[in-house]
């Protein structure tokens, strides 16, 4: 057994946390996977890491403010 599968999925878990975190962007963690933003914001979602990170105030002022335009 390779162990080259277990160094990506190493480096993949800990690009999820620090993107989880706020610790970096979803376009920089797309970077360090090798991927595209929209392929990685696609995977982290369905990991249940979500791409909107809003308090439900801060979303509903969001829906204001919109509504105002």
């Amino acid at each position: 057994m390779s162990i080259k599968p277990v160094q990506e999925a190493g480096r993949e878990m800990i690009v999820l946390e620090l993107y989880r975190r706020g610790t970096i962007s979803s376009g920089k963690a797309a970077e360090l996977l090798g991927t595209s933003r929209l392929a990685f914001v696609q995977h982290a979602s369905r990991l249940g890491i979500p791409f909107f990170d809003m308090t439900d105030d801060e979303w509903e002022a969001e829906k204001a403010a919109l509504k105002a335009l």
